[in-house]
């Protein structure tokens, strides 16, 4: 599959997905992208590691800013519990380039 049709396939897939599968799509990426960053720290490729801790930050801190603490009430603040607290681990993997923090 070429990168546009596979970059077509993930538009039509979040398109078509309910909030709930969309979340779920994001968890996927933002476990995809750590993975990656773990691959790249073994490889002694620090840039990507940047990159792809970056774009996992950028996922879960989407997920954080949608919140509603309003309608969500007790989950909305566990979860902005936990992603705050990834956050914050993510700082650790581009601080210390560790794979332990990304297996956490």
């Amino acid at each position: 599959m070429n990168q546009n049709a596979a970059k077509h396939y993930w538009e039509q897939q979040i398109l078509n997905a309910s909030p709930a599968e969309r979340v779920v799509l994001l968890y996927d990426g933002a476990i995809r992208f750590l993975l990656s960053a773990k691959q790249a720290i073994e490889a002694g490729d620090i840039q990507s590691r940047f990159n792809n801790n970056k774009r996992a930050g950028d996922i879960i801190m989407y997920l954080f800013e949608t919140l509603d603490m309003e309608k969500g009430g007790e989950i909305a603040g566990n979860l902005s519990r936990i992603y705050q607290y990834m956050l914050n681990r993510l700082v650790q993997i581009d601080l210390k380039n560790d794979t332990e923090v990304i297996d956490e």
